[in-house]
């Protein structure tokens, strides 16, 4: 047995649940068991996570789950992730098994699932213009110009390859059932620490993912063909943007030393979660 977890911070994909109806079923239940359940936005960043809290609950889908892991009111906390919305390979119970969930989770039946995070930043002559962490991944592509664009990845500072492609997709294995699966890219287990970087739609008969361990440094250069200086391309982390880059950047990506905790309290396995999702 766990310790119980008493303290919660409910955070509410407004759209998945207008009205909130679903959310405050939620903390009712939670305030019947005992618990306190304070109820935000994900977006209310003058929110402040209030003292003691063990949990944090999401009520939406794995968007909803994923951005809450970036949050720097959610660092360090456990989350349980309640599916409202479409997918919902990262949650753990939905709208039917939500009470059920909740009170394992009150009862100290859980267990914490760790999921490694990366690091990334963009470099432009040698400095750096943004950084930020991923749960999912880190992903160059193009903003306007559809033309496609080469760059070069690099391992621990050795060149590997060179693509000629839309962009690249930098991922966690509990990425690899994301934008990289669409491109792709093959499943991981999503507890191995490992990171792997999946081309966009190759210019090539044998583009196929890289797969390194969490030890990696990973970096990729932007490069023109033609020596012009492009300027349609940008970089986004889980799926919110973060800077433009041009030729001659570089986007290097580490594992983080924060990770995410997930609150699990079904036996349902990565497999099996797999083939009810696909």
């Amino acid at each position: 047995m766990a310790q119980p977890l008493k303290n919660f911070l409910i955070i509410t994909n407004a759209t998945k649940d207008p009205g909130f109806l679903f959310t405050k079923r939620v903390a009712d239940c939670l305030q019947d068991m005992g618990c306190k359940a304070t109820c935000v936005q994900p977006d209310a960043d003058e929110t402040k996570t209030p003292e003691k809290t063990d949990c944090v609950i999401t009520l939406g889908g794995d968007g909803t789950l994923i951005r809450a892991a970036g949050d720097k009111r959610v660092k360090g906390l456990p989350i349980l992730g309640i599916n409202i919305g479409t997918l919902g390979y990262l949650t753990d119970a939905d709208r039917t098994t939500a009470f059920d969930v909740l009170g394992r989770a009150a009862s100290g039946e859980y267990e914490i699932e760790h999921r490694m995070m990366i690091d990334g930043e963009v470099r432009r002559n040698g400095k750096v213009r943004c950084h930020n962490s991923a749960l999912n991944d880190i992903v160059l592509n193009r903003r306007e110009d559809m033309r496609v664009m080469d760059f070069d990845i690099y391992i621990n500072g050795d060149f590997l390859t060179g693509y000629t492609a839309d962009g690249a997709i930098i991922s966690t294995a509990t990425g690899s059932t994301a934008y990289s699966l669409s491109c792709g890219g093959p499943f991981i287990e999503p507890s191995a620490k490992v990171m792997m970087v999946t081309p966009i739609c190759a210019h090539s008969l044998t583009g196929r993912s890289i797969i390194v361990d969490e030890n990696t440094k990973i970096g990729i250069r932007l490069r023109d063909r033609d020596n012009r200086i492009r300027t349609d391309r940008g970089v986004w982390f889980d799926g919110q943007y973060c800077a433009d880059v041009q030729t001659g950047d570089e986007i290097i990506v580490r594992q983080s030393s924060q990770e995410t905790l997930l609150v699990r309290t079904t036996r349902c396995g990565f497999v099996q979660r797999l083939r009810e999702k696909l």
